[in-house]
């Protein structure tokens, strides 16, 4: 789906639909153009995933699949064992904490790692949206609470590479016939500026052609890029409303969008002065007097930016949990109005937007500018008495909650999790003992919690094969789709090499299980399934 404006404007309008018909993709554009704030929840049998958008970004995503929890997160990546992840769940609930607090509070990572690793997996569950071409969403028009993540991702970037590794290819070529015969031009006033993105080197050379206005058989035709990469990124751009058939603009935009022809490039004349000598660029301006001299500029400050990054990363993460007082830092809730404007100029000075941009830290501007407008913020409040008096109030009843005994059920929810990682290890034992039908059941309830999990994709492809050997082309396909996601997964390419040599396209075959020795090494069986094709091949002689 490529929706024009005006669909978009009905899409805001919706707060119930099915994703097949409004693609999850498309969500998110319609979320950013309306600047929503509000929350939208996704689900698709017992998945559900509720997503906090603050001004039109993404900002939170709670989902009831256990291995998207930040303490699974940390022990896949090693950066937690599974007991220190047990004792700090512990703590979790016992001091009425988030996980993430209890492992910045304990120093276990740093802060600036905890966060980076938290962004990720706020992306990461994002992405999953993409792969669901079912299912229904509706939108919480509620106030989002201040105990939100400060996490942000931004939707165009989230789009582009969401469409490119985990959209159906169907969906992408259904969308993508709309502009089949078309010139495709850039948007002359697209929603989202073409800077913002970060695109590689392919797609940014799909870009640069399009900007010719080029069509799309063009494009394929003059490209070395797999025409399945062109589409997919196509399609993400003409969602965004970044690219367009020229056709599909209002009259008064379409000069604008149309590509002009080069003209000839002509050659300056360099008028010689009288007498010989070199002629003075056109440009070129005689130093005036009144210019400062260089040498008496201020000399440049210098920063610690390490400890700079860290102090605004600890800073930033937990701020939206803050009140003003925690805010700028006040223990005292009957501080005086000196001690309020004390704590408030160095908050601003440790936070100034420009001396991040002066250390170089340009990454970080955005957040320390985000701080900057909170500690104002925070100022304000405790300036006006009335917000100060309510303020104080609700710090009284939170800490007479504090001493409220912590439900001991707790520790149930997640049990009530959904885990993919249990589903699965069910799927490999069945297999492994020759029960390929319950097998199936597992590894695909593992494949539906994670779809973004390549193993999971290629033990469930052979293992549909194992169990049906008339599902041999649909299993190749699902194969080669997990390596189009992970071209690093190498249990695919063996299984790969396996299918192929059974429909004899011995080939292809030994290419994918010669790539699956280098990757699974010093695993023997791609060599062994290479002797196997070996074989076969020779006997067919």
């Amino acid at each position: 789906m490529i929706p024009s404006p005006e669909q978009v404007h009905d899409i805001i309008q919706q707060t119930e639909g099915d994703l097949s018909a409004v693609p999850f993709a498309v969500l998110l554009h319609a979320s950013a153009v309306a600047k929503r704030t509000a929350y939208l929840d996704i689900l698709r049998g017992p998945l559900k995933k509720s997503i906090v958008f603050v001004d039109g970004a993404p900002v939170d995503c709670e989902s009831n699949l256990l291995h998207e929890t930040i303490g699974r997160v940390l022990v896949a990546r090693q950066a937690l064992s599974e007991e220190q992840y047990q004792s700090l769940l512990a703590k979790s609930v016992n001091d009425g904490l988030s996980f993430a607090d209890v492992v910045m509070r304990d120093g276990v990572i740093s802060a600036s790692e905890l966060y980076k690793l938290m962004q990720g997996n706020l992306a990461k569950k994002l992405l999953d949206g993409f792969s669901w071409s079912d299912g229904r969403f509706q939108v919480r028009e509620e106030p989002v609470p201040k105990t939100n993540s400060s996490l942000h991702i931004k939707v165009p970037q989230l789009v582009i590479t969401g469409v490119a590794k985990f959209s159906a290819q169907d969906e992408v070529n259904l969308a993508v016939s709309e502009l089949v015969g078309k010139q495709l031009v850039l948007h002359p006033e697209p929603p989202y500026a073409l800077d913002d993105l970060r695109l590689s080197i392919d797609q940014r050379r799909v870009l640069e052609m399009v900007k010719q206005g080029k069509r799309l058989d063009e494009l394929a035709a003059e490209m070395t890029i797999p025409f399945d990469d062109i589409t997919r990124l196509l399609y993400a751009l003409a969602m965004l409303g970044i690219i367009v058939p020229l056709r599909w603009l209002p009259h008064e935009l379409r000069k604008q969008a149309a590509p002009r022809k080069k003209r000839p490039v002509t050659t300056g004349v360099i008028v010689i002065p009288p007498g010989g000598g070199a002629a003075q660029p056109p440009e070129s301006v005689a130093p005036s007097a009144d210019a400062p001299d260089a040498t008496l500029a201020s000399p440049k400050r210098t920063y610690n930016v390490d400890a700079m990054r860290e102090r605004l990363t600890v800073a930033y993460e937990g701020h939206r949990k803050k009140d003003a007082f925690e805010l700028l830092g006040i223990v005292d809730e009957s501080a005086s109005q000196e001690d309020i404007e004390h704590a408030y100029l160095t908050f601003s000075r440790t936070f100034a937007p420009w001396r991040y941009e002066e250390a170089g830290l340009t990454e970080l501007v955005e957040q320390a500018e985000d701080m900057f407008i909170a500690g104002g913020q925070a100022f304000g409040d405790l300036c006006d008495a009335e917000r100060r008096n309510q303020l104080v109030v609700q710090r009284r009843n939170r800490r007479a909650q504090r001493h409220v005994q912590a439900d001991p059920n707790q520790f149930a929810i997640q049990s009530e999790l959904l885990d993919s990682e249990t589903q699965f290890k069910r799927g490999i034992e069945l297999t492994r003992a020759g029960n390929y039908r319950e097998a199936l059941e597992q590894l695909q309830f593992a494949h539906d919690f994670d779809p973004q999990n390549p193993l999971y994709r290629a033990e469930l492809a052979y293992t549909r094969f194992m169990n049906d050997r008339g599902a041999l082309n649909h299993s190749v396909r699902e194969l080669r789709e997990a390596i189009r996601i992970d071209k690093r997964c190498g249990i695919a390419y063996f299984y790969l090499g396996k299918l192929y040599t059974e429909l004899s396209r011995y080939d292809e075959a030994e290419k994918a299980l010669r790539k699956a020795m280098k990757i699974l090494s010093p695993d023997r069986r791609p060599i062994e399934a290479l002797k196997e094709m070996a074989a076969r091949r020779k006997s067919r002689r």
